[in-house]
């Protein structure tokens, strides 16, 4: 299938790195390669990984030999948004189960009973990465929750290491505590 998209003729379809992409022809003018949002990959080619507005046009007319993107507006189905309101109900909700979670396990005393709405929270979140990859929110959210965690590990390996130096050192004062007990 050729695709002709928007003053670009002669594209490819591909499917890079887990997304459908339009490939524009090696001698097409870098400028309106940049207008239209086209990345060059490390092979020089350079591509346009579709929204999905395009995906579903790309799937509406999947049996056709020409596919053509215009600024005509067409008789396909509505456009779908691209982030979908329902995900960031979502989020919201991910956000405020967290801090609920925060909440009741600073004011109560069964920690495991406030781990159940931060871990909901947290699941909820990269699932919504995941669905909806296009959402910004979840995005950054992760990866803040990701970095996060990582600085949490490495403090509690810094913890450990230090209390297992000062439990060495106890250790040794102790013995030499108890030797002078026993010379005395």
């Amino acid at each position: 299938m050729k695709i002709t998209y928007y003053d670009i003729q002669g594209c490819d379809y591909e499917f890079l790195d887990g997304k459908p992409a339009i490939i524009a022809p090696q001698d097409t003018d870098v400028e309106l390669l940049k207008k239209f949002d086209f990345v060059q990959l490390l092979d020089g080619r350079w591509c346009h990984y579709m929204t999905l507005d395009e995906k579903l046009h790309y799937l509406n007319n999947e049996n056709e030999e020409l596919l053509i993107f215009s600024h005509e507006p067409s008789d396909d189905n509505e456009p779908v948004e691209r982030d979908a309101p329902i995900a960031y109900i979502i989020v919201m909700l991910a956000i405020f189960a967290i801090i609920f979670g925060l909440m009741f396990l600073y004011f109560s005393e069964g920690a495991a009973q406030s781990l159940i709405p931060i871990a909901a929270g947290i699941i909820t979140l990269f699932a919504v990465r995941i669905v909806f990859s296009d959402n910004k929110p979840a995005e950054i959210i992760t990866k803040t929750l990701s970095v996060l965690f990582v600085i949490l590990l490495i403090g509690l390996a810094i913890l450990g290491y230090a209390i297992s130096k000062a439990c060495d050192s106890c250790e040794g004062a102790g013995n030499g505590i108890l030797e002078g007990l026993r010379i005395g």
